[in-house]
């Protein structure tokens, strides 16, 4: 598996524009000193992926993404050698921009 710093590095090449009904592209956490970054592909209900969670002291072990997206809820599972949980997300909007609301904290938003 690719170290995640390379994974971030291809993920920044992505020019897809996540949207309410194909949410495909790359999500970020936000410019925090720890973050996620993450890349979808959504192909009708089925949605795969890859990511990586980072902080001030570095990457951390990249992490394989499988999951569904239906009626505005993703459903997602994080696996990878240090990870393996899931994680379910409502699509909402605030000031008309997209974000992915987990009912836990996590908050992502497409990458700028």
């Amino acid at each position: 598996m690719a170290k995640a710093a390379e994974i971030a590095k291809a993920m920044l090449a992505d020019a897809q524009h996540p949207t309410r009904y194909n949410i495909s592209g790359v999500w970020t956490s936000g410019p925090d000193l720890t973050g996620v970054l993450v890349q979808l592909k959504q192909d009708g209900q089925k949605v795969t992926g890859r990511g990586c969670n980072w902080g001030c002291l570095g990457d951390f072990d990249p992490y394989q993404i499988t999951g569904t997206y239906k009626d505005g809820i993703l459903s997602l599972r994080f696996r990878g050698r240090t990870v393996d949980e899931k994680e379910t997300f409502r699509v909402t909007f605030e000031k008309e921009e997209i974000r992915l609301k987990s009912e836990d904290w996590w908050s992502l938003q497409p990458k700028k």
